[in-house]
């Protein structure tokens, strides 16, 4: 992201970050874990990253934040499943195929 108020020749003016948002888990993500990461339609993620569309105003961060959070529970239902081997939980395992489907 552009650091806020920074020049365009000043050479230090992106600023490498990133935030997950979690909210309560909704269905079908509710099973695995009692939070996720609130999900984002590629139209709200440009939304999101755009940096024009914030300012200093609380109210309107949260009502973002509130549309996206609605929005997240949509974007859940349509996330796919399948089951995995128990390697994919040792973060030392490096396969490429460690999200294959495992019947």
């Amino acid at each position: 992201m552009r650091k806020p108020h920074s020049s365009k020749d000043d050479t230090c003016r992106w600023q490498l970050a990133f935030t997950i948002l979690t909210k309560d888990a909704s269905e079908p993500l509710a099973p695995i874990h009692e939070r996720n990461p609130i999900l984002l339609s590629p139209s709200s993620m440009a939304e999101w990253l755009d940096p024009e569309n914030w300012d200093d105003s609380e109210e309107k961060i949260e009502a973002m934040l509130k549309e996206l959070t609605e929005e997240s529970v949509q974007v859940a239902k349509e996330v796919e499943f399948w089951p995995v081997g128990i390697e994919v939980g040792n973060v030392r395992n490096q396969i490429v195929d460690l999200n294959k489907r495992c019947y």
